[in-house]
């Protein structure tokens, strides 16, 4: 038996129902369900998702190393679970990933974050925080459109201080495409496509 070890998603749209909320309630419970079973997944990239419910079946892919959630809505946080120690690269909304206590504490392996500019700079403090005492970290990207928010430019000057070794860059958006295949450019995901 083949195990499946990287999946891409992009728009799982549930159009069959009238009702947008019910559709989005639908479609997330369907990638969880399908997500379930999958307990060899290495790679995991979802693009322009809705899940009201989040994604709880992420706690059992105990072989998960990279996760991307591009423009996902209505995650809320990031579970705890196995996944967590397997982790090594995470690309997200700053707002996932502050909002991610219990999953940040647990992610000892996680050494690459790519932060895609979600627009709410509120969580740059808390973000400066894990980023300032989390030693596996050594590399933190910013994607984003326009110029650097004075609070995020605060954060990159701040952790140059707090750890000198730490690579904090800030990358065009329009570059997320080339810095999404840099980082999942796998053996393992050229096989599954």
């Amino acid at each position: 038996m083949i195990a499946l070890r990287c999946i891409a998603v992009q728009v799982l749209n549930c159009t069959a129902m009238e009702d947008e909320q019910a559709s989005e309630e639908q479609a997330g419970a369907a990638l969880n369900a399908a997500l379930a079973p999958l307990t060899q997944l290495t790679s995991l990239a979802l693009s322009e998702m809705v899940t009201p419910s989040g994604l709880p079946a992420l706690a059992g892919l105990p072989f998960l190393q990279r996760a991307c959630f591009r423009d996902c809505r209505g995650l809320g946080s990031l579970p705890a679970g196995p996944w967590c120690s397997s982790l090594q690269l995470l690309a997200a909304a700053p707002d996932l990933l502050v909002s991610s206590g219990e999953f940040l504490a647990d992610a000892g392996q996680l050494q690459e974050v790519l932060l895609q500019d979600g627009g709410n700079h509120q969580h740059c403090p808390a973000l400066r925080q894990w980023a300032a005492t989390h030693p596996p970290l050594r590399r933190l990207r910013f994607v984003m459109s326009g110029t650097v928010p004075a609070a995020l430019l605060g954060v990159v000057l701040h952790l140059q201080q707090d750890r000198p070794e730490l690579e904090v860059t800030h990358e065009p958006y329009c570059s997320w495409g080339r810095l999404f295949e840099e980082a999942f450019t796998l053996p393992e995901l050229h096989e599954c496509m």
